[in-house]
């Protein structure tokens, strides 16, 4: 069992999150919890889905993503230890490897 839990920010917008996100809140001895959904769709079902299971969301502008300062400001508001990718499509800009 793992003595440890990790915080993750879930980058994605399709239906693959509930599936991240449930698998996570149902094994919790795994050590692993969705703490922040963020997508570049405002309109994404995923948004939806995460709201559903108490996960807060963030919606990006293309901008915002390429700018670090407005994104990190953002991101400093939830606790994470990293960045799961899951169908997000925009390159992963530098500041954020």
């Amino acid at each position: 069992m793992n003595s440890y839990t990790y915080a993750s920010s879930l980058f994605a917008s399709g239906s693959n999150v509930r599936t991240v996100i449930d698998r996570f809140q149902v094994y919790p001895q795994d050590g692993v919890e969705v703490v922040l959904l963020v997508s570049n769709k405002a309109n994404a079902g995923a948004l939806l889905m995460a709201t559903e299971l108490n996960v807060p969301t963030l919606v990006l502008k293309r901008g915002g993503f390429n700018h670090s300062g407005e994104l990190l400001d953002d991101l400093k508001h939830f606790n994470f230890d990293f960045i799961a990718l899951a169908g997000f499509l925009w390159l992963v800009t530098a500041y954020l490897v």
